[in-house]
C-alpha cells in the first residue's frame, strides 16, 4: 500500500503538468489562429523578463507587507 502511494507521489505531478501544458498549448494555437501570436510573443517576453532588463514586469508585485 505504501508503495502504491509513493506511486503517485511521484507520477501524479508529472501527469499534472501534462495535462496543464497541454492547455497551455491549446491557448496559443487558439491565439495564433485569431491573429494575436505577436502580441502574446511579445507579452511572454516581457514576462520573461527579456524585454524588460531582468527586472519585475510590473513593480505594484514586489510590494512590501509590513509587519
Amino acid at each position: 500500500m505504501l508503495s502504491v502511494v509513493a506511486v503517485c507521489a511521484d507520477v501524479c505531478p508529472l501527469v499534472d503538468a501534462a495535462v496543464s501544458r497541454r492547455g497551455e498549448y491549446a491557448a496559443d494555437r487558439y491565439a495564433a489562429g485569431v491573429g494575436v501570436e505577436p502580441q502574446l510573443a511579445a507579452a511572454l517576453q516581457v514576462l520573461g523578463g527579456e524585454r524588460a532588463g531582468g527586472r519585475d514586469w510590473w513593480p505594484g508585485c514586489s510590494i512590501a507587507i509590513p509587519r
